[in-house]
């Protein structure tokens, strides 16, 4: 699997493959992981952006989520995510704060249908559409922003 570029400029401008494998195991609906906690919450849509609007830029995740959980285990998941980011380059960089905390943003159900519709609604076949797991598209992280309804930063690399 290749890193996909995630941006056109910034320092962040990479995703990493290990995240984006890590999190497919953790919700592959027939991985042992998966299979052990079959009847709790689900993450039916992942999206990932890296926001360079603002300096320091940092990497916005959006999650929509299929049932309840509670804030404190998205907060720790946010974290967790943001130390999963092991490149040397990352880490010195949010230690140095040149790269901001990561963002956890959870959509209302039905962020993605929503996405799709839009897409269909301006010619997109039906059949062709997937939505990326990495974007810059201004449309799609609009749909994104306003569905969003809680935000996490990571407390990762935070001068205590």
């Amino acid at each position: 699997m290749q890193a996909r570029r995630c941006g056109r400029s910034g320092r962040i401008s990479q995703w990493d493959p290990k995240i984006e494998l890590h999190m497919q195991k953790k919700t592959n609906p027939n991985s042992k992981h998966r299979q052990k906690y079959r009847e709790g919450p689900t993450i039916s849509g992942r999206e990932s952006y890296a926001d360079v609007t603002n300096q320091p830029g940092h990497y916005v995740i959006y999650w929509e989520i299929k049932g309840e959980v509670e804030d404190n285990i998205l907060d720790a998941c946010c974290r967790e995510m943001d130390l999963s980011f092991a490149d040397h380059g990352y880490v010195v960089s949010r230690k140095t704060n040149s790269i901001g905390p990561l963002e956890l943003c959870i959509l209302e159900s039905g962020a993605f249908k929503k996405i799709l519709d839009n897409f269909i609604s301006n010619g997109v076949a039906l059949n062709q559409f997937k939505t990326p797991r990495c974007t810059n598209n201004h449309v799609l992280l609009k749909i994104l922003d306003n569905c969003t309804t809680k935000r996490f930063l990571s407390t990762a690399y935070s001068l205590d």
